[in-house]
C-alpha cells in the first residue's frame, strides 16, 4: 500500500502495523488454527489434568475392620465419612482396597484429613503466584520462552509428584504445578490472541478453553480404570512433556522490543502457511506506534471500568463453575454411593441383632416353660 504525500518530490511508502499485516496475510488462517489446536492440547493435558487430578489421587476409599478385631466389629465396608474409626486403634481397621491415594499413602484421615485440603489449596496458591509473575517474564523474555518455561515446570513436577514418600514433598510439587499452570495459562492466552487479527481475538480467546471441559470428562474416565494414584499421576504427567517446537514468537512483542526484522520473518512464515502473499510495506517502527498500555487503561473511564468488571466477573464465574462443579459432582456421587452401602451394612447388622434377640427370647421362653413343668 503506497500513498503519495502532496507537495513532496518523493514517494513515501507507508509502514503497516502488525494488525494491518495480519489482515493481509490471514487474520485467522491455517497457521492460527493449527496454533489454536496445539494450545488446546496443552490446555487439555497441562491445565485440566494438573489442577483436577487431586479429586482422584487424594480420595479416601473408605475403610473396613481387620479380621478377628477385638474393637472393630462392623460388617462390610464403611464410608469415608464414617468417623467411628477415629475412636479405634489404627491397627483395628484398614482402607478398602478399591484404590490407592495420597490419603491411603500418608494416612490422611481423622485428625490428619485437613492435610488433603492443604495439598489441594497449595495448587491454587501456586496458580495465584504464577499468574502474578508471568507478566514481567513474558514482557522481558518473550511469550514463547515464558510458556515453555512454565510448561516444563508443570510437566516435571507432575511427574515428580508421583514419587515422593513424604507428604511435605508432595505438597511442594503440587504447589509448583499450580505455579506453572498459573503462568503458562496466561502466557498461552496472550500468545494466541496476539497471533490473530483484531476481529478474531474474541473468538480465539473463548475457543482456547474448550478442551478444559473435555479434559474433565477424560480425567474421570482415566481415573475409573487407573486405581493406583502414582500410576494415574504418571499417566497425566507424561503427555505434558512434548513441547510444540514449531511455535513462533509473537511479532507484536518483537516489534515492541525493536526486533522488526525478526518480526517480519515470522510474519512471512505465517503468510506462507496461510497461503497468502506478504505485503511489500515495511513494519512500523516501535517509536512510530502508540504507547504500550497497562492495567490502568482498563479503568481509565467509568464505561471502561464497567466493561472490565463485567468481563472479569463473567469469565471468573464460567471458569469456576466448570472447575468446581465437575469434581464435586463426582465426590457427591461417590459419597452418596458409599452412604447407601453404609446404610445397607447397618441394616444387615440390625437384622442380625434382631435374629439374635429373637433366638434368645425363644430360648428363655422354653427354659421358663420347662421350669414351670418341674415345679408342677
Amino acid at each position: 500500500m503506497n500513498k503519495y504525500v502532496e507537495g513532496q518530490s518523493c514517494l513515501v511508502e507507508m509502514a503497516l502495523t502488525v494488525d494491518q499485516v495480519f489482515e493481509k496475510i490471514g487474520s485467522f488462517g491455517r497457521y492460527q488454527k493449527l496454533l489454536l489446536l496445539g494450545c488446546n492440547g496443552l490446555v487439555f493435558f497441562w491445565f485440566g489434568f494438573a489442577v483436577l487430578i487431586m479429586t482422584f489421587i487424594a480420595a479416601d476409599p473408605g475403610w473396613k475392620c481387620v479380621a478377628n478385631s477385638t474393637q472393630c466389629r462392623f460388617n462390610g465396608s464403611m464410608a469415608a465419612s464414617d468417623k467411628r474409626r477415629c475412636d479405634m486403634n489404627r491397627s483395628e481397621w484398614v482402607f478398602n482396597d478399591d484404590l490407592t491415594s495420597v490419603a491411603t499413602e500418608f494416612d490422611l484421615v481423622c485428625d490428619k484429613a485437613i492435610y488433603v485440603s492443604i495439598a489441594t489449596s497449595m495448587i491454587f496458591l501456586g496458580f495465584l503466584l504464577g499468574g502474578i509473575t508471568v507478566g514481567p517474564f513474558a514482557d522481558k523474555l518473550g511469550r514463547r520462552i515464558t510458556i515453555y518455561s512454565y510448561g516444563c515446570i508443570i510437566a516435571l513436577c507432575s511427574l515428580l509428584s508421583a514419587f515422593p514418600h513424604a507428604y511435605w514433598l508432595f505438597v511442594v510439587f503440587r504447589f509448583l504445578v499450580g505455579f506453572g499452570v498459573g503462568g503458562s495459562s496466561i502466557g498461552i492466552y496472550v500468545l494466541v490472541t496476539e497471533m490473530v487479527g483484531v476481529r478474531h481475538r474474541s473468538l480465539i480467546g473463548v475457543s482456547l478453553w474448550y478442551c478444559w471441559t473435555f479434559s474433565l470428562l477424560f480425567l474421570d474416565l482415566l481415573a475409573y480404570f487407573i486405581r493406583d494414584w502414582r500410576t494415574l499421576a504418571l499417566a497425566c504427567g507424561v503427555p505434558a512433556i512434548p513441547v510444540v517446537l514449531g511455535w513462533l514468537e509473537s511479532p507484536r512483542w518483537l516489534v515492541l522490543k525493536g526486533k522488526v526484522k525478526r518480526a517480519e520473518v515470522i510474519l512471512k512464515r505465517v503468510s506462507e502457511v496461510n497461503g497468502k502473499e506478504m505485503p511489500k510495506e515495511d513494519l512500523m517502527e516501535p517509536e512510530d506506534q502508540t504507547r504500550i498500555g497497562d492495567v490502568r487503561d482498563l479503568f481509565s473511564s467509568k464505561l471502561m471500568a464497567r466493561k472490565t468488571n463485567i468481563g472479569m466477573g463473567t469469565s471468573t464465574a464460567s471458569a469456576r463453575i466448570g472447575a468446581f462443579c465437575s469434581p464435586y459432582i463426582v465426590y457427591l456421587k461417590y459419597s452418596t454411593t458409599s452412604g447407601e452401602d453404609e446404610d445397607e451394612d447397618e441394616h444387615e447388622d440390625n437384622n442380625d441383632n434382631n435374629k439374635n434377640v429373637t433366638e434368645e427370647e425363644k430360648e428363655a421362653l422354653v427354659n421358663g416353660e420347662v421350669a414351670n413343668d418341674d415345679n408342677a
